[in-house]
């Protein structure tokens, strides 16, 4: 729902690659990146990132360089979802922001492994439909047409946002939800360095 709500990254190279948005594409290709394995525990994720750290395999950036589309914070208590493309509109990113806050509340109300059982019978396993979710969102954006986590039929994309925001959704949010469509944008490449941001490291974004 996030990759196809957010989608604002069809070019790479300055070619348009016919897709909705190549930004989680490319970031699968890298290690720790893109969607991560189901995690079992705050507790055995924690201690997975400190083996990591204390035998260093992580390079100076340690467990920082772990950048899937989620990922629990050592420091803060916080979970930290970097999914979303660049968005120019601000009513955008402050319906994206309340999607995630509804997001962590329908989690912190589930029975967790009940649900994730229900997700592995019948149909495949959480990570692989996601996947495929993925994949639908990338090339279809907010037209895709989801698989529903018990894998028997499809699911809008704004049907899903929906019942994320459920009956708290005010009169704003669900008309922002409503406006939503995959639209195209002026996007101007240059090699003037006087143009770009002065942190180098943000250039690549």
């Amino acid at each position: 729902v996030f990759t196809a709500l957010s989608a604002a990254a069809p070019l790479w190279e300055g070619r348009d690659t016919g897709l909705k948005s190549i930004r989680p594409i490319l970031l699968d290709r890298y290690p720790r990146c893109g969607i991560p394995e189901p995690i079992e525990s705050a507790a055995s994720h924690l201690a997975w990132l400190d083996t990591l750290d204390r035998l260093q395999v992580t390079g100076p950036q340690g467990v920082g360089s772990v950048w899937g589309h989620v990922r629990w914070h050592r420091t803060y208590p916080t979970i930290e979802v970097r999914v979303f493309d660049a968005q120019p509109d601000l009513g955008a990113v402050s319906l994206l922001a309340r999607l995630c806050e509804a997001a962590g509340r329908m989690a912190q109300a589930m029975d967790l492994p009940t649900y994730f059982a229900a997700v592995q019978q019948p149909g495949p396993t959480a990570t692989p439909l996601l996947r495929e979710n993925q994949l639908l969102a990338t090339q279809q954006g907010v037209s895709a047409p989801l698989l529903h986590w018990s894998a028997q039929r499809r699911e809008s994309v704004l049907d899903q946002a929906r019942r994320l925001l459920g009956d708290d959704a005010d009169s704003e949010e669900a008309a922002l939800l409503e406006a939503i469509r995959y639209a195209p944008n002026r996007a101007t490449l240059h090699r003037d360095q006087r143009l770009m941001p002065k942190r180098q490291q943000a250039w690549g974004s």
